[in-house]
């Protein structure tokens, strides 16, 4: 297949990406862009074809320039094969992180084009992948922002998100997010929506530190007090199911006051809104990363003044936050297991 890469559309006269839909005249071979050629209704250099003539590609002005600047650009990608920096971490185009092996991709080893890996059981086949999941990288989104630049912000996993991006805007409904309901914060912290992911993670911590805290400072001791008075040791292996059992337990919990009835089943109503905010995350979840990424792109086209400060602001300021995903993966599991770890020591 022809590299078009650099060449001007005859009709829009914008250069071809490696990305673009192009389709290609059938007598002289001049490239287009599909839209372009549909608009236009036909081939522009309809005088070539009665004197059999092929297209060629124009001279490009400043061509020593260019050339100059294309050799700087020497980091192929295995996904898109563009043309990178040499010290890229992702590519300009597709997003895709560039690993110590500049062949390897996500594929266990198998370079797009080339086949799967040797020993697999489909060895010998060509593979093809889509960075952008079957979207059209000029397809255009809201405020003009196209597929493209959406897959140069999302970057990390846009074969998942691009068709969810298309299909909110076409049905005004998303997908649920699994991920997004198990992490909710940490998930929006980890995807850059830092002013939600940060509400959501602070309503979440306080539901659970003032779970954390009835349970240690109220519940424990009032659990032991009533046990007391049932004549039940619990310093003894006794279950939670023998505990409700007892009558003369039951009888010293109806003697309650309904304060402490309530704040004895507080926790179980903040672990409901929790699982709420669980549930709200995991279904808006991806219409939210949606409209970030929308505005976001929006504002930083606004605000470049090249195609190339553009490109590499989205690079720089999309993608994902490793680092703080795995200070909020160790700060989730102490906060969900320190509970555990202090009863034990209280009872």
């Amino acid at each position: 297949m022809i590299d078009y890469s650099g060449v001007p559309c005859p009709v829009c006269g914008e250069k071809f990406d490696v990305l673009d839909d192009i389709v290609v005249c059938p007598e002289c071979g001049a490239p287009y862009h599909r839209e372009c050629y549909r608009k236009e209704g036909h081939c522009v250099y309809e005088e070539k074809h009665a004197a059999h003539e092929s297209w060629k590609p124009p001279v490009q002005e400043n061509s020593r320039q260019e050339e100059a600047a294309g050799a700087q650009r020497t980091k192929v990608c295995p996904r898109c094969s563009t043309k990178n920096y040499p010290d890229a971490l992702f590519c300009d185009k597709c997003g895709l992180p560039f690993s110590a092996n500049p062949t390897a991709s996500p594929f266990g080893g198998a370079v797009p084009g080339q086949g799967f890996p040797q020993g697999s059981p489909m060895a010998g086949m060509p593979m093809v992948f889509d960075p952008l999941g079957g979207v059209s990288p000029s397809e255009e989104f809201d405020k003009g922002v196209t597929a493209g630049e959406l897959a140069k912000y999302v970057k990390n996993n846009t074969p998942y998100y691009l068709p969810v991006f298309k299909r909110i805007r076409d049905e005004g409904r998303g997908k649920f997010s699994f991920v997004a309901f198990l992490c909710t914060g940490g998930w929006l912290l980890y995807r850059k929506q830092y002013k939600m992911g940060i509400w959501i993670t602070l309503a979440v911590l306080l539901l659970t530190i003032v779970s954390t805290c009835l349970q240690i400072f109220y519940i424990s001791p009032l659990a032991t007090d009533l046990a007391g008075q049932a004549g039940i040791n619990l310093q003894q292996s006794v279950t939670l199911e023998a505990l409700m059992a007892s009558e003369e337990f039951r009888r010293a919990v109806a003697g309650l006051d309904g304060g402490s009835i309530f704040l004895l089943y507080l926790p179980y109503l903040l672990m409901l809104v929790r699982f709420g905010i669980m549930i709200f995350v995991g279904f808006m979840g991806n219409k939210l990363y949606y409209r970030h990424c929308i505005n976001e792109v929006a504002r930083i086209k606004e605000e470049a003044s090249s195609e190339e400060e553009c490109t590499q602001t989205l690079q720089a300021k999309g993608g994902v936050n490793n680092t703080l995903a795995m200070i909020l993966l160790v700060a989730y599991i102490a906060i969900t297991y320190l509970p555990m770890v202090l009863s034990m020591f209280i009872w």
